[in-house]
C-alpha cells in the first residue's frame, strides 16, 4: 500500500506535465516568437506535422511562461509542507496524513478542466493546494517507517517502496498519451484522480499508524517488529547528541547535498518540461511525445541505479 500511494503520488503530479502538451493551442503560440512574415509558413508547416500525427489542437493559448508558472506551481505549495507534514504524521499517525493528502490531490485532479475553462490562476491555485497535500506524504511515509520496519529491514523495504515512484511516473507518462488520443486530455485528470480517490479507501482499512494498533496481524509479526524495534530505541538511549557543527563543515556532506541536488534538478525538469520540449520543438505526435518520455525516465532510473 506505501509503494502504491507513492506510485500515485508520482503519477498525480506528472499528469499535468504530459496533459497540458494536449491542452494548449500551439498555433497560437507563434505570434510570440515570430514576425509576422514567418507566420504563414510556421503555421502552414505546423499543421502538416499535427495532421499527420493524428493529433488534435488544444484550447487554451498559454504563453510559455504561463505554461512554466502551471507546471512550477506544483511545487510551490510541495516545498511549504514538508516539515508540517512530519509534524502532523507525529501528532496524529501517517496513515491519516498520507491517506488525506492523496485523497485531497485526487478530488483536486479531478477538477483541473473545470478550472482550467474558468481561469489560470484557479488552476495554477489548484496546483500549489495539490503541491502542499502532497508535500506531507513523503514525511508521513518517513513517520510509518520508524513504527513497522526494524532497523535491519528499513534499507531493504523503504528501497522497495521509493522505487514505486518512478514505476508511477513511467505509468502515468505510458498511459496518458492514449487516454488523450481515446478521450480527450480531460480524461488523464480524471482517470488518475479517480484512482487517487478509490484507493483511499482500502488505505483507511488496510493500513494501520503501528503494529500495537493493527487488528489484524499475527502475534508472531507483532512480537517480531516491536522486538526489533525495541532494541534500537534502547541503543538510541545511549547515543552522544548529534554533530550538528561537524556535520554542516563537512566536506562529503555537502557533496552529497550537490549530487543530489543535481540529480534531482535533472529528474524534475524532465519530468516537468520533457513531453512540452519533444512536442513544441521536436514535433512529435502524442502518442510519440510519451513514449519517448517514458524511455528517458526508465533510462534515468537505470543510471541511478
Amino acid at each position: 500500500m506505501g509503494a502504491l500511494s507513492l506510485a500515485l503520488q508520482y503519477a498525480l503530479n506528472v499528469n499535468m506535465s504530459v496533459a497540458i502538451v494536449a491542452m494548449v493551442k500551439h498555433t497560437g503560440q507563434l505570434d510570440q516568437h515570430n514576425s509576422s512574415k514567418n507566420v504563414t509558413e510556421l503555421e502552414t508547416c505546423l499543421g502538416i506535422l499535427l495532421q499527420a500525427g493524428d493529433d488534435q489542437e488544444g484550447e487554451f493559448e498559454w504563453s510559455d511562461v504561463t505554461q512554466g508558472q502551471i507546471l512550477a506551481s506544483y511545487y510551490y505549495g510541495y516545498i511549504m509542507t514538508q516539515i508540517l507534514g512530519g509534524y502532523l504524521a507525529g501528532r496524529f499517525g501517517g496513515k491519516y496524513v498520507l491517506g488525506g493528502g492523496i485523497f485531497a490531490s485526487g478530488i483536486i485532479t479531478m477538477l483541473f478542466p473545470i478550472l482550467s475553462r474558468l481561469h489560470v490562476y484557479a488552476l495554477i491555485t489548484a496546483r500549489i493546494m495539490q503541491g502542499a497535500f502532497q508535500g506531507v506524504m513523503l514525511p508521513a511515509m518517513h513517520s510509518m517507517f520508524g513504527q513497522w520496519f526494524p532497523p535491519n529491514e528499513q534499507t531493504s523495504f523503504s528501497g522497495i517502496i521509493f522505487s514505486a515512484m518512478h514505476l508511477g511516473t513511467v505509468t502515468a507518462m505510458g498511459l496518458s498519451g492514449y487516454l488523450v488520443a481515446w478521450g480527450g486530455w480531460e480524461l488523464v485528470f480524471y482517470v488518475f484522480g479517480c484512482s487517487a480517490i478509490v484507493f483511499f479507501f482500502p488505505w483507511l482499512y488496510l493500513v494501520y499508524n503501528s503494529p500495537q494498533a493493527h487488528p489484524r496481524i499475527s502475534l508472531q509479526e507483532k512480537t517480531y517488529i516491536l522486538s526489533g524495534l525495541r532494541k534500537d530505541l534502547e541503543k538510541q538511549k545511549s547515543k552522544v547528541l548529534v554533530p550538528w557543527c561537524r556535520m554542516l563543515t563537512s566536506v562529503p556532506v555537502w557533496a552529497g547535498i550537490y549530487m543530489n541536488f543535481g540529480l534531482t534538478w535533472v529528474l524534475y525538469t524532465l519530468l516537468a518540461q520533457l513531453p512540452t520540449y519533444t512536442k513544441n520543438i521536436l514535433h512529435f505526435d502524442i502518442k510519440q511525445v510519451f513514449s519517448l518520455n517514458v524511455r528517458v525516465i526508465i533510462g534515468d532510473r537505470m543510471e541511478r541505479d
